[in-house]
């Protein structure tokens, strides 16, 4: 396939941004930082200090939203006695979500955000003071940019792993991209520090769309709830942006740097690459008009996946490492990472056939009303009435 150029669709930006405003979509402007939490309570105390101690204009609007995705843990209590003890004057709201997963908590988050610029902050993100302001200003001055990215260093409870570098990626550590600038070319950036525009989700919502990956629920691992925003916001026309001045650090705790963590995480990462392949065979098909046949695209993902992990047999000596990477866990293994993932996308293909299947209705479905709103067919669309708190 092709690599899609995400600027290139055909659509003005401009004409996207006068249909939102037509329609109503765009929320006040301001800042809404949503933080979404299970069993949060060990680490909002120093999320929320660095969350109190932003330095922010008083001519721009800002709030702290808390969702508290069904924790078992003392999280709700905790966030109302450190708010209550750092004395900040900035509005502070907790709303529960008992659909378990972080999409679900920031879908939540999202309806319950007062202003334009969401921002979803990590339970275990610390933003630097000036994170707030910068990303405002950033937001305000850049009408394309429907996604904003900034860079993380890692903070470790116990001494970071001689092995952390080669997969600091997986954690949300370092930079997108190299530099400033957009960040199309590698399809999405990592929900933590995200600022993402609420008349995204506020559009989706009007075509009926729920995220279909659902990224971690509780103690599962799987992610990329993050990566299909990204999608869904460039075929929009958005651009998705990294800048360097947007900074914080990302606490790590001891378990996240064991290695079967690190090895289960990674692995769990390449579950949702088959949808990721869905949306884009989907929509380089659909603006070209072609035969959309899920079969097909179904076929070219699990294929592609099994001649790749078949090469690592291509002599005795990489059969080998494969297999012993397979049966023997070492630390800081590239080979058993990798080989862990292909085997991971096959046998996950494999085993939800017909789920996925019936998601590929939904990926076309949204895609369709993408494309039909982007060619002028606003007035098809329901308008509903977003709910206030």
């Amino acid at each position: 396939m092709a690599c899609l150029k995400y600027k290139n669709y055909g659509y003005s930006h401009q004409y996207l941004s006068l249909s939102i405003h037509h329609l109503s979509l765009i929320a006040q402007q301001g800042v809404s930082v949503i933080v979404c939490c299970y069993n949060s309570a060990s680490l909002l105390p120093e999320t929320l200090t660095h969350l109190a101690l932003q330095v922010v204009s008083p001519d721009i609007s800002w709030e702290i939203i808390i969702v508290n995705n069904n924790s078992a843990d003392d999280t709700e209590n905790k966030a109302k006695e450190v708010w209550s003890k750092l004395a900040c004057s900035v509005s502070f709201n907790i709303v529960s979500e008992s659909r378990q997963g972080l999409s679900n908590a920031r879908t939540k988050g999202a309806a319950t955000a007062m202003y334009e610029y969401m921002l979803f902050c990590d339970d275990d993100n610390w933003l630097y003071e000036n994170y707030v302001q910068t990303a405002y200003e950033i937001m305000t001055a850049n009408k394309n940019i429907g996604i904003l990215a900034g860079q993380s260093q890692g903070y470790f409870e116990i001494a970071k792993p001689s092995w952390f570098e080669n997969f600091k990626t997986a954690y949300a550590v370092g930079k997108p991209v190299p530099k400033t600038g957009s960040a199309n070319e590698r399809k999405y950036i990592a929900g933590a520090g995200m600022i993402i525009r609420k008349s995204i989700f506020q559009l989706l919502k009007k075509f009926s769309f729920q995220q279909i990956v659902t990224d971690r629920k509780g103690n599962d691992l799987i992610s990329g709830g993050d990566a299909e925003l990204c999608l869904l916001a460039m075929f929009l026309g958005y651009d998705l942006y990294y800048d360097e001045k947007l900074q914080f650090t990302h606490y790590i705790t001891k378990k996240r740097v064991e290695w079967p963590y690190c090895v289960s995480m990674c692995v769990a990462h390449a579950k949702p690459q088959v949808y990721f392949h869905l949306y884009e065979y989907c929509f380089e098909n659909m603006i070209q008009e072609n035969k959309i046949d899920f079969n097909l695209a179904y076929k070219i993902y699990w294929q592609k996946h099994l001649k790749s992990l078949l090469r690592n047999g291509k002599n005795i000596r990489t059969l080998f490492k494969t297999l012993k990477s397979i049966f023997h866990s070492q630390p800081g293994s590239i080979i058993e990472i990798e080989t862990k993932k292909k085997i991971c996308k096959i046998v996950y293909a494999l085993k939800n056939k017909k789920q996925i299947e019936a998601d590929f209705s939904s990926i076309k479905n949204v895609l369709q009303k993408i494309i039909e709103f982007k060619e002028g067919g606003e007035a098809n669309l329901p308008l509903i009435k977003e709910s206030s708190r």
